[in-house]
């Protein structure tokens, strides 16, 4: 968001520079690593967002991946091409990562409010992202599109719980800041169409 520029470079440009070099060299299989991003928040909480679910991202970088997808349908040589939308990814690694943002908290005994702590995610680690990824590889019918989501909803506080459970921190003091009953939430939760 503080960048468009670069978010447009990446997202869009080099994803056609992609293409490009797929066309240039006749491979025939291209996974494009798209976003849960491009689809509109549910109002709905008992919603679970399929691929056909309406596009209407709420930030540049769901307008970028959303863009890049229009591209990649558009405009190719390539025999079998897949969008792959993925969820909440949980990892590590990364300035804005959730999970070291949680543990950093622990690790300090901050139990003051964290942002968002109510939201309803569909939450999968990095490592499963991956495998799910490469298993589209192998499957003969490849989806035109596929939400990689685990189709489980968690909340943020419920993975700070555990996260600050593992540290011995004082959970009363966390939820005593994070109070659930007094937020209200949002949820996106994806649903898959195929299982991998």
């Amino acid at each position: 968001e503080e960048n468009k520029k670069i978010t447009y470079k990446i997202n869009v440009i080099g994803s056609l520079n992609l293409l490009k070099a797929c066309n240039m060299y006749g491979i025939e299989h291209f996974i494009f690593i798209s976003s849960s991003h491009v689809y509109k928040i549910p109002e709905n909480y008992g919603v679970s967002i399929n691929v056909n679910y309406k596009k209407e991202p709420q930030d540049y970088y769901g307008q970028s991946k959303l863009e890049a997808e229009k591209i990649l349908l558009k405009k190719n040589k390539i025999k079998k091409i897949t969008i792959a939308r993925v969820f909440s990814v949980l990892s590590e690694y990364g300035d804005i990562s959730l999970l070291k943002n949680l543990n950093i908290r622990a690790n300090n005994f901050d139990y003051s409010e964290i942002q968002g702590f109510a939201n309803i995610r569909d939450f999968l680690p990095a490592y499963a992202i991956i495998k799910k990824i490469l298993k589209i590889l192998y499957l003969t019918n490849k989806p035109k599109i596929i939400n990689i989501c685990s189709g489980n909803p968690t909340r943020i506080i419920d993975l700070a719980i555990k996260i600050f459970k593992n540290k011995n921190c004082n959970i009363n003091l966390l939820l005593e800041n994070n109070d659930i009953s007094k937020k209200k939430y949002n949820k996106v939760v994806g649903k898959r169409f195929i299982a991998i």
